[in-house]
């Protein structure tokens, strides 16, 4: 079972204009990684599929659908 969310968040982070409060700075930096992803998919060239699937897990977390499909096309890049 998850962990209840935290009574206080270690930052906020804004993307397409929606403020999310992150409850981890993992979370923030994943986040952060996902809006690079969202700016510039070509971003996601350097990232492990590991890690894209962490960032992937989090935006879909979040609620982010634009960000997690383009995510979603760079691992099936990887994957081809």
């Amino acid at each position: 079972m998850h962990e209840p969310p935290p009574k206080f968040h270690v930052a906020k982070i804004v993307i397409d204009g929606r403020t999310i409060e992150c409850s981890t700075a993992e979370v923030r930096r994943l986040l952060l990684e996902a809006k690079a992803i969202g700016e510039d998919p070509t971003a996601a060239k350097h990232l492990p599929i590991g890690q894209l699937m962490l960032i992937k897990d989090a935006c879909q977390l979040h609620n982010l659908g634009r960000h997690q499909r383009l995510v979603k096309k760079a691992i099936d890049r990887l994957k081809a």
